[in-house]
């Protein structure tokens, strides 16, 4: 279901969204790096993981949304 949903975004994106969802995954993927080192037990990173990924892409879909083009409809 998440993969479809991914591929929607990307197939409806403009330059402007599509530019915010790389600079957010690119940032998401830094910060799971840094995660892992800072919590070596592994329960402890995924709950971590996962409610930072809830904030980091609740925010990111924000800033899509704000960047939708909406002369094109």
């Amino acid at each position: 279901m998440q993969q479809k949903n991914v591929e929607k975004d990307i197939q409806d994106a403009n330059e402007g969204q599509l530019h915010v969802m790389e600079k957010f995954g690119n940032m998401a993927g830094d910060l799971y790096n840094l995660l892992e080192i800072a919590f070596p037990n592994e329960a402890q990173y995924m709950a971590v993981k996962k409610r930072l990924n809830d904030v980091i892409y609740g925010t990111r879909n924000e800033l899509i949304f704000y960047f939708k083009d909406y002369s094109s409809k």
